[in-house]
């Protein structure tokens, strides 16, 4: 219901994503439940402090720390050095 209610919104963003490794079990879980939220399976680690292994887990985030439009060298320097000032928050 939360998803369904706020999947409009522009301000908000839902990323349902499935850690154990059975993402066809997880997107026929959330049909028998009738549950609409799209679910991925993601492509690298997820931090721990984000996720520690405990299915479920919900992360709720409330601000964007950065916003880039356009083509950028995420390689350059600076934008190495704006990452590491916001991991050493």
């Amino acid at each position: 219901m939360l998803y369904s209610t706020f999947k409009d919104h522009p301000d908000v963003f839902f990323l349902a994503t499935n850690e154990d490794n059975d993402l066809a079990a997880a997107k026929d879980f959330l049909k028998k439940e009738n549950y609409s939220i799209p679910i991925y399976k993601t492509n690298g680690n997820v931090p721990a402090d984000i996720f520690s292994g405990s299915l479920l887990t919900t992360v709720v985030l409330d601000k964007v720390t950065f916003h880039h439009k356009g083509f950028a060298n995420y390689a350059a320097e600076k934008f190495v050095k704006q990452i590491e000032e916001l991991l050493n928050e």
